[in-house]
């Protein structure tokens, strides 16, 4: 399975923070560092849960158990308030 943007959002790159808008919701919400470092990734092409993980261990100094933890839980949080969805890996 992949991660991809879903078309119910725009988004902004404002410095190192990335704003992004649910134009369905009308919820504005944002997110610094390894939010924003996801986000920059996805939208480039969607991604693998172990692309994101190997990506992010690269660029920071973290153990890959907690890197997965924690974007596990940001993962969750996109796909629920549908600024991310789960796609099929042959997209």
């Amino acid at each position: 399975m992949k991660y991809g943007l879903t078309q119910k959002q725009v988004s902004s790159l404002l410095g190192n923070e990335i704003v992004i808008l649910n134009h369905q919701d009308g919820v504005y919400y944002s997110m610094e560092d390894v939010g924003t470092l996801v986000w920059e990734k996805l939208n480039e092409q969607p991604h693998t849960f172990d692309e994101l993980v190997a990506h992010i261990c690269q660029v920071y100094e973290i153990d890959e158990a907690t890197c997965r933890t924690d974007l596990a839980g940001l993962m969750a949080s996109l796909v629920k308030e549908k600024l991310v969805s789960e796609l099929l890996t042959d997209q």
